[in-house]
């Protein structure tokens, strides 16, 4: 590359790009190598606005009207293009297709000029796309932080997510039982039915690779308790239970939560430890979830993904072979604003919620199975943030018994 300077501006060229960069304030302009302008900022990169008594970091970059954006993360939509919406870059319970199924951000957008820009702020992100409110512009508000963005060259849209996935890692492989058929409802009450349930899939003959085991109310672990790493009475042998239906070919995966109810049996050691979210009184924030209160796991604390994960050897002993983590999208009733002032190890929830859930819970299980067995890790998970895909895979929520969510599994 070669670099040119100037008494207000700095010029960077590549094979590919030039790269001028205005001194003062502080902008980027992008022009591909035939010196065609791709993109460039509106504002100074980062300026700084104080909304809701929080300061907030701003990227405000310029769209030609003949240009069209996509990504953003996951939502439902009767449209893929981003032109003209607001986005709210929020991981939040959602429910189902009507809610907009918000719970996983990502802030990685893609233009047809050819580029992607990716946004690497953790925080709740507001993106507002060439609408009515910011005409010609695509400006994105994040609640903390700083505000750091990389752009990405393709001019092909693989290209782009090849180079992404450089900077945030690329999918793992999942074992091969995984990629087959999985079985799941809400729940399998004892044991003897999981094992009425399998050997009716093989009388049947119909092809099934998993059996999954849903948690709360009336499901593997006690009743009454929104999680505790452990079987209920209501499974007598679950090791037994396992080889069954191991032999019969069937993996057993099993529901978990990265909250931990005050009933629990490892709530107290947690607490000790200091590895729960608090309020700013430093007392532990509880929500209150399917069977009354419970404390949400801090993964940005250093020792707690060690700790949170440990709970499960005894269950990978047993021959467990998938985890699912749900509610780490927020949960209900506050969902994930009840988040948003929290206090975290690593800072306040407006900044770290997103990747708390779906990126942090998801590396300290799979780090575990990794280490425990030689056989390849598979960790599902609700929520989601850039860089997940290297430890979990994802699945779509709940969903209601109607048309629209029935399309959204179609593939």
């Amino acid at each position: 590359y070669e670099i040119t300077e100037r008494e207000d501006e700095l010029v960077i060229s590549t094979a590919e790009l030039h790269l001028r960069i205005w001194k003062r304030p502080l902008r980027f302009d992008f022009f591909d190598r035939g010196a065609n302008l791709l993109s460039r900022d509106h504002k100074a990169v980062g300026a700084r606005a104080n909304a809701d008594g929080f300061e907030h970091v701003l990227l405000s970059r310029r769209v030609d009207p003949d240009e069209s954006l996509y990504g953003l993360g996951e939502r439902v939509s009767t449209q893929l293009r981003l032109n003209g919406m607001s986005i709210d870059n929020w991981n939040r319970d959602s429910y189902n297709s009507e809610q907009g199924m918000r719970y996983k951000s990502h802030s990685l957008y893609y233009s047809t000029r050819g580029y992607g820009v990716f946004v690497d702020n953790p925080s709740r992100m507001t993106f507002e796309v060439y609408n009515a409110a910011f005409p010609d512009l695509v400006e994105a508000d994040g609640h903390a932080g700083e505000m750091d963005y990389y752009f990405l060259y393709g001019p092909e849209f693989r290209k782009i997510l090849s180079r992404y996935t450089e900077l945030t890692g690329g999918a793992y492989l999942p074992p091969k039982w995984a990629l087959g058929y999985q079985q799941c409802r809400w729940a399998y009450e004892t044991q003897a039915r999981v094992e009425e349930i399998a050997a009716e899939f093989r009388r049947r003959d119909i092809p099934c690779d998993v059996i999954w085991l849903d948690g709360p109310v009336r499901g593997w672990w006690r009743d009454g308790v929104n999680f505790e790493p452990a079987f209920d009475a209501r499974y007598p042998d679950p090791r037994g239970m396992i080889d069954a239906i191991g032999t019969a070919g069937f993996k057993l995966a099993l529901l978990v939560n990265q909250t931990m109810d005050v009933a629990a049996s490892s709530y107290a050691e947690g607490l000790d430890r200091g590895y729960y979210v608090r309020n700013d009184d430093g007392s532990v924030f509880l929500s209150i979830q399917w069977n009354g209160p419970c404390a949400t796991v801090d993964f940005t604390h250093p020792e707690a993904g060690a700790w949170y994960a440990g709970l499960f050897d005894a269950l990978v002993d047993l021959g467990v072979a998938g985890w699912w983590i749900d509610m780490d999208d927020g949960g209900l009733p506050e969902g994930s604003d009840g988040y948003y002032d929290r206090v975290f190890h690593d800072g306040p929830g407006r900044l770290v919620h997103n990747p708390q859930g779906g990126l942090l819970d998801a590396r300290a299980l799979h780090e575990l199975l990794a280490d425990f067995t030689s056989q390849r890790p598979f960790v599902m998970v609700r929520g989601g943030s850039a860089g997940q895909q290297r430890y979990a895979w994802t699945w779509s929520a709940d969903l209601r018994f109607e048309g629209q969510s029935y399309e959204l599994n179609i593939p």
